[in-house]
């Protein structure tokens, strides 16, 4: 009996060990705002490496969805795994196309995204000669 309890511990012990050290390496990230349109307020979610150096390349993150759904979160884990690779990672939120907005708003959101990425790069790490985008289906 009391092998089998010790067994039972050691295993609810590593899995909670192993869980919450993953925990630790899922940080939130920093949010800001880079945007405000009437009562929209537009945010940009920044992933930082943690790899070492001054200047890092970034790379904004544009969500899919039609020009009509989604949101930012819905690039958090890619902009993970970026972050991972040493790029400074950024998910931007944008204007859908409703309630009388069209993709052309969502367009201009994503310019004055890359705007005020390049105006806080010093701030952010980043290297203002290695910006780019990524987006998955409308998003890019």
């Amino acid at each position: 009996m009391k092998k089998i309890n010790l067994a039972l511990f050691c295993s609810n012990l590593f899995l909670l060990l192993f869980c919450g050290l993953n925990l630790l390496a899922q940080q939130p990230p920093k949010t800001f705002i880079y945007s405000q349109i009437d009562a929209d307020t537009l945010k940009a979610y920044v992933f930082q490496p943690t790899t070492p150096g001054e200047k890092h390349p970034a790379i904004l993150l544009f969500h899919g969805g039609g020009f009509k759904f989604g949101d930012a979160s819905w690039c958090f884990d890619r902009a993970k795994k970026f972050a991972e690779k040493g790029i400074v990672s950024i998910c931007i939120d944008y204007r859908l196309a409703n309630n009388g907005l069209t993709p052309i708003d969502g367009i201009e959101d994503a310019c004055a995204a890359f705007a005020w990425t390049r105006i806080h790069a010093k701030e952010l790490g980043i290297d203002t000669k290695r910006v780019a985008g990524y987006g998955i289906s409308a998003g890019g």
